[in-house]
């Protein structure tokens, strides 16, 4: 068997709106537990706005791999990820800044 990397997004809250997506640290947090228990390594995640509240609870439930998602942000909105070190960023470098 190969080895295999599961990504998990549980909120991309911009695609339905009618879908009821994880949005608080708390709901967020037990989602990523619910992926790691399911077989995920990564946790690909946008917090809207709550990034440090995000990444705490998360590591709180879980040792998933915590991956913010934020290429639309500008670039000093994404500091708060950076300090609270999220272990992988997803940004499209071309996008905007």
């Amino acid at each position: 068997m190969h080895p295999l990397i599961i990504t998990a997004t549980p909120n991309i809250c911009w695609l339905k709106s009618e879908v009821d997506y994880p949005r608080t640290p708390e709901a967020i947090a037990e989602e990523a537990a619910l992926c790691q228990q399911n077989g995920a390594t990564i946790l690909h995640t946008h917090a809207e706005g709550k990034w440090a509240e995000t990444i705490a609870a998360v590591r709180t439930k879980c040792d998933i791999i915590v991956q913010c998602g934020m290429s639309s942000l500008p670039i000093p909105e994404r500091m708060e990820v950076y300090e609270n070190k999220a272990d992988m960023i997803s940004i499209i470098l071309n996008h905007h800044d």
